[in-house]
């Protein structure tokens, strides 16, 4: 979205307030009343930790001052722009948070959270003050296109946030040995039954699974084991969680 604001006589124009890592923001100014313009890119991340059931054994996270990724001044009111790039390995905008949903641990929050701001620092002439100006933008990084980047995943292959989604295709490995026949959800539970697609009967498989909220954490692990599994044999696998899950890990072992 094109971005214009104006405040204590600077004028700021962006194209837009969404950015990838790599690319280079151009910022246009004015102003009759300031001297100097300086402009920094802001990062503010930190881990979110309320686990209020563990009461002093729980270390409380520090709040950080945000750190700055870029930075770019002038005194030449005439130039009316000024260029920052975002660092090529700028982490995406994002805010997780997850929260149990059993009543055992209610008042636990675990997450992680990055901001992305341009702030702006302006000198004014002598006869408009003394005192700099000083206000932020927030602005957005996302990730950058996935064939751009090199996930590695076995059992499923990546979605937008990098995690392995349940319903994207199957891997090359894993399709020389079984199959996706089916994965079927409601609010509860999710069903998956796959086949073994190899030449032989499997001794001793054990199926773990494991569910992924907002592709960052992990819920509760089930193992479902089979003594054998014959060959073009379906088994069915029911993974129960009444948590929002956005993906599912699975690892399948035999003897």
């Amino acid at each position: 979205n094109p971005l214009s604001i104006s405040i204590s006589g600077l004028s700021i124009n962006l194209s837009k307030d969404v950015f990838k890592p790599g690319e280079t923001i151009k910022i246009n100014f004015s102003s009759e009343e300031l001297k100097q313009v300086e402009i920094r890119l802001l990062q503010k991340a930190n881990l979110v930790c309320y686990c209020d059931a563990y009461g002093q054994n729980c270390s409380k996270v520090e709040e950080l001052p945000p750190a700055i990724a870029g930075d770019s001044r002038t005194t030449d009111m005439d130039k009316k722009f000024l260029l920052l790039k975002v660092p090529e390995i700028a982490q995406p905008s994002h805010n997780y948070l997850w929260e149990p949903h059993e009543k055992e641990f209610w008042g636990f929050k675990y997450g992680s959270y990055v901001k992305w701001s341009l702030l702006f620092i302006g000198k004014p002439k002598s006869e408009y003050g003394k005192e700099p100006i000083k206000f932020d933008v927030p602005i957005t990084i996302i990730a950058k296109p996935a064939d751009n980047q090199k996930l590695d995943v076995d059992l499923f292959s990546g979605t937008t946030s990098g995690a392995p989604s349940i319903f994207d295709k199957v891997s090359s490995k894993f399709q020389k040995i079984f199959k996706i026949v089916s994965i079927d959800s409601d609010i509860e539970k999710y069903v998956i039954k796959i086949k073994n697609t190899s030449k032989e009967t499997l001794k001793g498989v054990s199926v773990k699974v494991t569910g992924l909220q907002e592709g960052l954490f992990e819920t509760a692990p089930i193992l479902t084991g089979f003594n054998s599994w014959g060959v073009n044999e379906e088994k069915e696998i029911v993974y129960e969680s009444k948590q929002n899950i956005t993906a599912l890990i699975s690892v399948l072992e035999d003897n």
